[in-house]
């Protein structure tokens, strides 16, 4: 796992990922600018989007940056990117949203803040956490323990706009929770994962 930063400021947005599955495996090297032009995702000092979309494709296992050149992104699919790609390239479908979510989350691979919350803080309390009590945990963390708040935007969007084929978080106006998934027998695959 790698920066924070990034998804502090900008949820995942589906659309964004699948235009960038759609110029993977291009011959050239691009640049942020390049790529902005190509699948229309927005650039810039103080909204761009590339970036951390890319990183987001990163930690969902959906492509790999192969260049060496810094800041010049040559984008393989991987295994699950290719699947996607060719089964359900606007991610419309749960078992994209879950595999992208189980991704995201891992400890080993994912989205720092998407991990600690989904497979650490959360699991602690199975009734709900209060705020008060989630800023407590999060400030436990070395990497927030100087930040005054955590933006927490992002990762509500993520559930709520994103991956919303599942509905996997709850949002009162006191307390967060996970919502207990029920098993289904088209989603096997992704428990396997």
């Amino acid at each position: 796992m790698s920066k924070v930063n990034f998804h502090q400021t900008f949820p995942p947005t589906l659309e964004y990922l699948s235009r960038l599955l759609e110029i993977t495996d291009m011959t050239d090297e691009l640049s942020k600018e390049e790529i902005s032009e190509i699948t229309g995702i927005p650039t810039g000092k103080s909204s761009g989007k590339v970036e951390p979309h890319i990183d987001y494709a990163i930690y969902m296992g959906l492509v790999e940056n192969i260049s060496n050149q810094r800041g010049k992104y040559k984008l393989r699919k991987t295994k699950l990117g290719s699947i996607i790609m060719k089964e359900d390239l606007g991610m419309r479908e749960e078992v994209t949203q879950l595999l992208c979510h189980v991704r995201l989350t891992s400890p080993a691979t994912g989205a720092y803040l998407w991990s600690l919350l989904i497979r650490d803080i959360l699991p602690k309390y199975p009734n709900g956490i209060k705020y008060l009590i989630l800023g407590d945990e999060l400030k436990k963390q070395s990497i927030f323990s100087a930040k005054k708040a955590v933006n927490m935007g992002p990762f509500y969007t993520t559930y709520e706009e994103g991956f919303e084929t599942f509905n996997f978080i709850s949002k009162t106006k006191d307390i967060l929770k996970i919502i207990p998934q029920i098993f289904k027998n088209e989603l096997l695959f992704v428990y396997a994962y």
